[in-house]
């Protein structure tokens, strides 16, 4: 070999060096990017995806209804409903279903089915290819078991995200169940159209005949329904359904599951197709309280348990679940009888009717123990339940809890305290009576539901206390820190939401029952619940609920707040809801354009809240008592008939003292004086030096000819249409927050308006903001 030639094969050895180090570097990239995206794929399943991504099969056999039931009063289970899914479904064993309708699922679905371990990935690469190469874009790459999972959580969503979860549901699913379970539930769970889940309905729907006989050709002509319900229905389109099944056939033939004459004679066969008949629903109308627990127990098996909410809902639908409920029976029962029957709903001047919800709290346990979510019968399952999912306005029922309660709880007020009924500024808040009475009794105020006292106390409370304390104290959540209504800017930390209702979206009944609850409750808030325990189709406990409990006041708090409400039912605007074998505690409520009506009572066995309004909110005209307490009485009444006499707990550290009801001093003879529960230690401690020898209070009125104070009845000024922008001391405006048109609250003044006089004769609630004397019945006239 020459010089030259072993240059020249030197040269082409470095050469191909070259190449093999290009190369082998290139290798080495791909190596290391693989491994960064197989290590960030697989960190991105561990913090991103689904925390629990495996499917219990025994969870989902369909045509196992799931019982509801509540316990009765000798403590046995009594079952109140059965939920099954709507359709129609009949369950059939892999071993009934013959080979021809396997094979057809098999041979047109997932061919390589019995190979796979639930993920085709020669399909899922071939189908990540024509994305990226714009092959074509109807080619599929799921799996039976995929579709299985699909069908079971119901979600279809086309994101990168979901396809993952899929893949991994479908490769733990086939790793934990064989092959034919997982055939035998895909062929249960799959939709064929006509209401038809499962190829034993399909069967019966479509040929009048059990799955078991079946045909290749009556078996291809349901499978081939799947891919596009409503394309291939043969009742619809009989020509796409015979294109479809001879398509079925084929696959079949081509994948030797059929001969070339069981083809032929196949795709020959003439179908007769069963006549079309209607297919219902199972007629069964859940209750209020149904609703109310079926949709707690999808949100908690979803936050419980991570599933996919389609998941969850089929759970309670179709795996056989029993559910134990706090349903009280008899409360329930006088719920229904009070609004269902007409003569308990007010007459109002308009062609619309008055609608209305009720909640009802077992006091002894803090359990909801009836609901009713409207008027009349019920039609419909699932329809809205107002009790638990409308939003009103709640006027003066918020007082209690927003004001009076936490301004004893933190010592602003006692009981005994004396504020000055007159305007807080400028001419506003106004009264009912279009005037001022002048010195007023706490007691007197919460009795009457003065706004003007309202205000004044929450001023000297602060509203961030007030908001911080019916919040996160009473657990009503619906009232809100801030919020942008129509570009707007609104918040319920202020003194007219707080003080006089009107909120920003409002509240519902089971919000305020739960709130006033804690009253009778001896100042302990318990989060409502509506079912205790929740077992699946194995008897195995999956969910319970244990009543959570918390200190929203101090007993003395609550025991003051129960002094005071039981006032308002004996002397003020609730006394038609008084009980000769009960007492009752009680508030209302009217807003500022009479488009809501409230009354929340309660006794030492149940508390309740009652909202009357109409669906779309105006004005409420009626006479006589306010429609919510005569709804209230209606249901409460019967169900307190019978009880046996119960006062409400006494509490330590709290005394009783007389007061001057003018100063609230400690009164001297020349006082009108009145007792009072206080603290201890917060009793009256200097003698009231407001009284001439006379008796006659010295406020520096005019006085009349006996001597008592003049207190003017109307102001001669009308008030201004809005409270000033900035309140002395709190810095907070009067503003009040109009939802957009359609929702379901009522339409809310951005500012208190001027006063409007109620123009029904008998009607004669507080038209500012809340009621002042709602009961037109009889109201004592309570001395001032």
């Amino acid at each position: 070999m020459t010089e030259r030639m072993k240059k020249d094969k030197k040269r082409k050895n470095t050469a191909l060096r070259k190449v093999g180090r290009v190369i082998g570097t290139l290798c080495l990239i791909m190596l290391i990017a693989g491994l960064i995206c197989i290590l960030a794929f697989a960190y991105y399943i561990k913090n991103y995806m689904s925390p629990n991504l495996d499917i219990d099969l025994d969870d989902f056999k369909y045509n196992q209804s799931t019982y509801v039931y509540y316990i009765d009063e000798n403590g046995k289970k009594q079952e109140m409903a059965t939920l099954t899914e709507e359709g129609i479904r009949e369950w059939v064993s892999i071993t009934d279903m013959p080979k021809c309708v396997q094979d057809a699922a098999i041979a047109i679905e997932d061919e390589r089915f019995w190979e796979h371990n639930g993920v085709d990935w020669k399909r899922t690469t071939h189908a990540v290819l024509n994305l990226f190469t714009g092959g074509d874009s109807t080619f599929g790459a799921s799996t039976i078991t995929q579709q299985l999972v699909k069908n079971l959580t119901g979600d279809d969503d086309v994101s990168m995200t979901r396809k993952i979860e899929e893949i991994l549901r479908a490769l733990n699913l086939q790793k934990n169940n064989t092959k034919e379970e997982v055939l035998e539930y895909y062929l249960n769970a799959a939709f064929f159209s006509e209401r038809c889940y499962g190829i034993g309905a399909a069967s019966q729907v479509y040929f009048g005949k059990p799955a078991s006989e079946l045909t290749p050709a009556e078996a291809a002509a349901i499978i081939g329904i799947t891919k596009y319900p409503s394309k291939y229905n043969p009742y619809n389109n009989p020509e796409e359904n015979k294109a479809r099944q001879e398509t079925v056939l084929y696959k079949m033939y081509e994948q030797e599951y059929l001969t070339k004459e069981e083809y032929e004679e196949a795709v020959a066969q003439e179908l007769k197709f069963k006549e079309r008949s209607a297919t219902g629903s199972t007629g069964q109308i859940y209750s209020y309280f149904v609703d109310m627990v079926y949709y707690q127990v999808i949100d908690d098996l979803v936050e419980e348990y991570g599933y996919e909410r389609e998941l969850a809902r089929s759970m309670v639908m179709s795996g056989g679940l029993e559910i134990i409920t706090t349903m009280d029976k008899r409360a329930q029962d006088c719920v229904d009888e009070a609004f269902t029957n007409e003569e308990n709903w007010a007459k109002v001047r308009t062609d619309e009717q008055l609608e209305g919800a009720i909640t009802v709290i077992d006091n002894s346990t803090g359990a909801i123990a009836a609901v009713y979510g409207g008027r009349g019968e019920k039609t419909k399952s699932l329809l809205l339940n107002k009790a638990t999912d409308s939003y009103r306005q709640p006027g003066s029922t918020i007082k209690p809890l927003s004001v009076y309660a936490p301004a004893i709880e933190y010592g602003v007020i006692t009981e005994g305290d004396v504020y000055m009924d007159t305007p807080y500024e400028g001419k506003w808040p106004k009264n009912q009576s279009g005037g001022y009475t002048g010195p007023m009794t706490i007691k007197t105020a919460v009795g009457l539901s003065k706004n003007t006292v309202a205000v004044k106390v929450l001023a000297d409370l602060g509203v961030e206390r007030s908001y911080d304390f019916i919040k996160n104290k009473l657990g009503v959540d619906s009232i809100v820190e801030s919020k942008t209504v129509g570009g707007k800017q609104f918040s319920d930390i202020a003194l007219a939401p707080l003080a006089l209702g009107g909120l920003t979206d409002g509240v519902t009944t089971l919000e305020m029952a739960a709130a006033y609850e804690t009253f009778a409750n001896e100042g302990i808030y318990t989060e409502p619940y509506c079912y205790t325990e929740v077992y699946d189709s194995k008897g195995n406990l999956i969910l319970e609920n244990k009543a959570i409990k918390s200190v929203a006041m101090s007993e003395q708090t609550a025991f003051i707040m129960n002094d005071l409400l039981q006032y308002v039912t004996n002397s003020g605007t609730g006394t038609a809801a008084k009980m000769a074998n009960m007492p009752v505690a009680s508030k209302t409520g009217t807003t500022d354009d009479d488009n809501d009506r409230w009354f929340a009572g309660y006794t030492p066995y149940y508390t309740a809240v009652v909202w009357v309004g109409y669906e779309i909110p105006q004005k409420i005209v009626v006479s006589g008592i306010n429609p919510a307490l005569r709804l209230w009485k209606a249901a409460m009444h019967p169900l307190h008939s019978g009880l046996s006499y119960r006062g409400f707990s006494k509490a330590d550290g709290v005394t009783s003292a007389t007061y001057c009801k003018y100063t609230g001093d400690v009164p001297t003879e020349q006082c009108t004086s009145d007792f009072a529960y206080y603290v201890k230690g917060t009793t009256p401690g200097e003698i009231c030096q407001g009284h001439t020898a006379t008796g006659v209070y010295d406020a520096g009125y005019e006085y009349d000819a006996t001597g008592n104070p003049i207190i003017p009845e109307v102001l001669p000024e009308v008030p201004p249409e809005t409270p000033p922008e900035t309140l002395p001391d709190t810095g907070e405006g009067g503003e009040t927050v109009t939802p957009p048109e359609g929702t379901d609250v009522p339409v809310v003044p951005e500012t208190p308006p001027a006063d409007t006089p109620p123009t029904d004769e008998g009607n004669t609630e507080n038209t500012e903001n809340t009621e002042n004397t709602e009961n037109t019945e009889t109201i004592p006239v309570v001395e001032q």
